[in-house]
């Protein structure tokens, strides 16, 4: 989760929503890292966990990564839980929870709270500062 926190930051560094994702084989290897792309990107499918897929599918030259396991700092909406699914990835595990009312990935088994006040964190102070710039 530490490596997952580490691309948040850099997501954040590029203006974009500090949310960021690796995938793990098997053995616990990193085969892939992403992070959000800037809201400027106006990429919808622009989210950590989307991106991570991608890579690993790429490198491994197939969609399967059932044996993979998705580190990511905030729990997947619905459209990457689908990408989850497809991919078959079987473990997911998140370190802040969405706020009430969101849709989570609430039907994969996933271990949530890991690293969530530093996740959680990260993403209150990205809105803040949002909020201020606003205000003035």
């Amino acid at each position: 989760m530490n490596e997952a926190l580490a691309e948040a930051k850099k997501a954040a560094a590029e203006n974009g929503v500090p949310v960021g994702c690796v995938i793990t084989d098997g053995s616990g290897n990193i085969i892939s890292r992403a992070r959000n792309l800037p809201g400027k990107s106006l990429l919808v499918h622009g989210h950590a966990e989307i991106l991570a897929i991608n890579e690993a599918a790429e490198k491994r030259g197939s969609l399967n990564l059932s044996d993979c396991t998705l580190y990511v700092t905030l729990e997947p909406c619905p459209m990457c839980l689908g990408a989850i699914e497809s991919a078959g990835i079987k473990s997911v595990f998140y370190g802040a929870r969405r706020p009430s009312g969101s849709n989570g990935a609430c039907r994969v088994p996933c271990l949530g709270g890991i690293l969530e006040n530093e996740c959680a964190a990260l993403l209150g102070d990205f809105f803040a500062e949002i909020r201020d710039s606003a205000e003035r």
